[in-house]
């Protein structure tokens, strides 16, 4: 956890209306805002200073009726999504309106692609082999495929975490898993899953598959294992899509 001498170097406003007269906050005056929403502003000022993954410096947050405006500037894509999600989580909040800006660091468009190249080849489990990459002003777009929607889904996360890229656009296609069943499919999940996660008479997952659709269901332990069990499930091959019927029961 940082600091908290580390709070005053960001700027936490309520000021409504004048300043912001434009898109969900227009028509608002200063008549209107509130104790409540200065509470609130500073609560997800503080949920920023927890997370290590979030910059010290250089995010305002302004609050009206719950609603709430990101403004600043943040080092990659990723710390401009996790700022959201974490606003998010805040209780109150019904609304964020994520204007955060991803500073351009002083690199190339080649540099940047071979930056992306040399990431995605590192990656142990090579899933990324057959995926091609383009890269102007900063936005960066994949082509070619992946085995799995997991390997799709971490390739941009895996993206939106290196300096300079302002921008994903993923179209990467997954490869079909050819001649697999869904009953395959369904064993290749309970398999994956109980390498990660212990079940009990208690805690149990139950998989359906249907046209490779995979359905989730049964009870585990915390919304991390919830997590783990769902990034598992979306990583095997043939799963075209996935439904969440989970229930998180702690110990």
């Amino acid at each position: 956890m940082r600091q908290q001498g580390n709070a005053v170097t960001r700027i936490a406003t309520c000021v409504f209306g004048l300043i912001l007269a434009t898109g969900m906050f227009s028509g608002f005056g200063l008549a209107q805002q509130t104790r409540e929403d200065s509470l609130l502003a500073s609560r997800i000022l503080e949920e920023f200073e927890k997370d290590s993954r979030m910059p010290v410096s250089g995010i305002s947050v302004v609050v009206l009726n719950g609603m709430v405006r990101l403004k600043g500037v943040v080092s990659t894509l990723a710390q401009k999504h996790w700022a959201e999600e974490i606003a998010y989580g805040v209780p109150g909040v019904r609304v964020v309106d994520n204007k955060l800006w991803v500073d351009r660091p002083r690199i190339s468009d080649a540099r940047l692609k071979k930056n992306i190249e040399k990431t995605l080849r590192s990656n142990p489990d090579s899933l990324f082999k057959h995926v091609r990459v383009r890269v102007e002003d900063g936005e960066v777009r994949l082509k070619g495929t992946v085995s799995s929607w997991g390997a799709k889904y971490t390739a941009t996360d895996i993206l939106s975490m290196i300096p300079g890229v302002q921008k994903i656009k993923n179209d990467l296609k997954i490869r079909d898993a050819k001649n697999r069943t869904d009953e395959q499919i369904r064993r290749a999940v309970i398999r994956a899953i109980r390498k990660k996660i212990s079940t009990s008479s208690e805690y149990w997952i139950k998989v359906k598959v249907v046209r490779g659709v995979v359905t989730l269901k049964g009870r585990v332990r915390s919304e991390n294992e919830k997590r783990i069990a769902i990034q598992t499930a979306l990583f095997v091959p043939g799963v075209a899509e996935l439904v969440d019927k989970l229930e998180v029961l702690p110990e």
